[in-house]
């Protein structure tokens, strides 16, 4: 029988928590005989205290304390770390649109990757289902055996060629590619393998995963119909995120030890011969591993380059590591890590800086700040925070700026008339304390007035220099504008009320915000109506809505122009990375998204469910003071009606080449790109 210690997900986790407690360990160093009793070992609960360095023995006693509390325990977890949605950027422009970014200067990975000439794209080999004529689900399409790297070349006629093609290795046969990253001629391929789930015939039921390990390649694309291999590792864990800082790959990846012939424990004799197997374990059986082409097998992190909680005892324990992984891109050999026993809601990266974040049931958060910016890898500072982070898009609600760390968080409460409390924080490392140390908070003594109306969520967050923006909405969306000039005094501006919400926020400037969300019926939330009750609006058409926001005048933000498309959602509300911006110059800038719309069309003798595809251009442009939103058009290529494929991993590229009219616009849905021009998008040509 084998027994599996769990990975654990957000709140659902029981992480380990750590109680100084009085009492002598038993080393890794003594033998099974020495044994007769299981120490008394502290039950799970969270720590958020500041972390410190520890050395093998002791990260060895914790993490196997916490393989064998995890072992004991009469309820089996077993989810994996959320794959945190990436963010974007404000900062795009030049010839071609480049992968939306929240930081300049830190890369994120997608699935498209363009160089102003080569494409680089992760073609899955579940992109495609096909349906029957009566529109049940029939049989996958395979017409992608294995996923793969597709290699295109941008012709002179628009049109694209593909010059070749990237096979995963052999390890990576059952892989789904997560994203790739672009930069001098090196192309990074992050994939996963399929997780399979298996039954447990156990006292209680149980479901597991029996894949626990990914995959980081490298490729010199320098002649991109060579591609040639420099580098593979097959990486045991689960990844969580990554991000690149200039040649360095900064890859955060969750494992937990797998511990062979444990059994179900029910008598003290059973729990004693468990506890011996575990305490007999090796610091190579416990510590996440990763293998390179050639059959070599390191340790990803060693146990003496570990953090601990500082108030970590004997007694405690965790048996999941987080692992921060920096990987020198030019020398793919230089491979430095740092892990910590904790689980890890997601990570907000500066050009400096990584955050690791989480939070638990009882809504009380966690932050540790990690400095990356030289040689290895140096824990600064941690915090702990009320509250939340919310449940999308949840880096968005980090920024460091000037040395600050500005974050949100939320609150649920049991108060009838307003559930939610929602706080800005000002937080600056205290490198003698390892504390992230409050400057100050919104709302406050001063300035009192909450964020957010009654019972009303954040949507979006999004900073731009020294100014805040967070959209609320339980019934309409108000736009809050938070000026954070003053680190010791923030305070909320301006408001806007307009019906639905905003989603994502893409500054354009300090004076335009590009917004997309969803425009929602007021009249929907209203209750029986009463004296008091809110006016009854008219009806609002629902669906997808794109809005322009003038901030120029913080005090008093506007909307300049909206679009809606009646039932329909765009992927970039909830990954942006979906969304495409050029600047072309500061008077006009560019943007497409992918549209999927949807409903019921009337014929005589009955309704027939259809969806609609389409890529919608947006212009937004400043002319003698005026500025405006155009939605341009739309790219719709011809699709195969009986084969469906989900919006949510379209993309585009924007590339501006030097006749105006000839300005290209390539749309991927699915595996295959389409060409059109801005000048006339109604004429695709593809698919390639």
């Amino acid at each position: 029988m084998k027994l599996i210690p769990l990975i654990t997900l957000l709140g659902y986790t029981s992480l380990i928590g750590l109680t100084a407690c009085n009492g002598s360990s038993v080393s890794v160093d003594d033998t099974e005989t020495q044994i007769t009793k299981v120490p008394d070992l502290n039950p799970s609960e969270l720590s958020f205290t500041a972390l410190r360095p520890s050395n093998n023995n002791e990260f060895l006693t914790y993490l196997k304390n916490g393989v064998y509390i995890n072992a004991s325990s009469q309820y089996y977890k077993n989810y994996a770390p959320e794959m945190v949605a990436d963010a974007a950027s404000d900062n795009a422009s030049g010839g071609f649109s480049q992968t939306i970014t929240q930081e300049a200067g830190v890369d994120e990975a997608d699935r498209v990757k363009y160089d102003g000439n080569i494409f680089y794209i992760a073609a899955n080999r579940y992109s495609n289902f096909v349906f029957s004529d009566d529109l049940n689900p029939a049989t996958e399409n395979q017409t992608v055996a294995n996923s793969h790297i597709r290699v295109m070349q941008r012709e002179a006629d628009k049109s694209l060629t593909e010059l070749s093609k990237i096979e995963l290795g052999s390890s990576e046969t059952n892989s789904s590619i997560k994203g790739l990253y672009l930069a001098d001629n090196k192309l990074s391929v992050l994939s996963e393998q399929y997780n399979y789930y298996q039954y447990i015939d156990l006292a209680i039921d149980v479901w597991r995963r029996q894949q626990q390990r990914f995959n980081f390649s490298l490729f010199d694309v320098t002649t991109p119909s060579i591609p040639s291999s420099q580098v593979s590792y097959e990486i045991e864990g689960y990844m969580i995120s990554s991000r690149r800082i200039d040649n360095k790959l900064f890859i955060i990846s969750s494992f937990s030890p797998n511990v062979d012939n444990l059994v179900f424990a029910q008598t003290q004799d059973e729990e004693l011969e468990n506890y011996k197997k575990v305490l007999s374990l090796q610091e190579s059986d416990l510590m996440p591993s990763y293998t390179n082409q050639d059959g070599e097998t390191k340790l990803l992190v060693s146990s003496d380059n570990c953090y601990l909680p500082a108030d970590a005892s004997d007694k405690d324990g965790y048996d999941a590591i987080v692992t921060l992984t920096s990987i020198n891109l030019d020398n793919p050999a230089e491979v430095n890590s740092v892990c910590v026993n904790s689980h890890i809601q997601g990570i907000y990266a500066s050009d400096s800086s990584i955050y690791m974040y989480g939070s638990d049931y009882n809504q009380k958060s966690f932050i540790h700040q990690f400095n990356v910016s030289s040689q290895d890898i140096d824990y600064i500072a941690s915090t702990e925070l009320t509250g939340h982070f919310g449940w999308n898009q949840t880096n968005l609600r980090f920024s460091e700026y000037n040395g600050y760390l500005r974050v949100v968080t939320s609150l649920r409460n049991n108060n009838e008339n307003d559930r939610l409390e929602h706080k800005l924080h000002i937080l600056k490392a205290n490198t003698a304390t390892k504390n992230l140390d409050l400057i100050a908070n919104l709302p406050n003594e001063t300035e009192t007035d909450p964020i957010g109306k009654p019972n009303e969520d954040i949507y979006a967050v999004r900073y731009y220099g020294d100014k805040a923006y967070i959209v609320t909405f339980e019934r309409i969306d108000p736009l809050y504008v938070i000026d954070l000039s003053d680190e010791t005094a923030p305070k909320i501006v301006g408001e806007l009320e307009i019906p639905g919400f905003s989603s994502y926020l893409h500054p354009i400037s300090d004076k335009l915000i590009f917004a997309i969300g969803q425009e929602i019926d007021q009249n929907r939330f209203l209750r029986e109506p009463t004296p008091d009750n809110i006016s009854i609006a008219p009806p609002t058409q629902e669906g997808a809505k794109v809005v322009l926001f003038d901030v120029s005048d913080p005090q008093n933000p506007t909307e300049i122009g909206k679009k809606i498309f009646p039932n329909g959602y765009t992927p970039a509300e909830y990954n942006y990375h979906a969304l495409t911006y050029l600047k072309i110059s500061d008077d006009e800038h560019r943007f497409a998204l992918p549209i999927q719309t949807w409903g019921v069309t009337q014929t005589a003798d009955t309704g027939v469910w259809r969806e609609t595809t389409e890529l919608a251009l947006f212009e937004v442009k400043t002319q003698d003071s005026s500025t405006a939103l155009n939605h341009k058009s739309s790219v719709q290529p011809a699709l195969d009606g009986n084969a469906y494929i989900g919006s949510y991993e379209d993309r585009a590229i924007l590339h501006k080449d030097d006749s105006l009219s000839l300005d290209s616009i390539f749309y991927l849905h699915g595996n295959q790109f389409w060409h059109a021009t801005w000048d006339d998008p109604s004429v695709t040509n593809g698919p390639y």
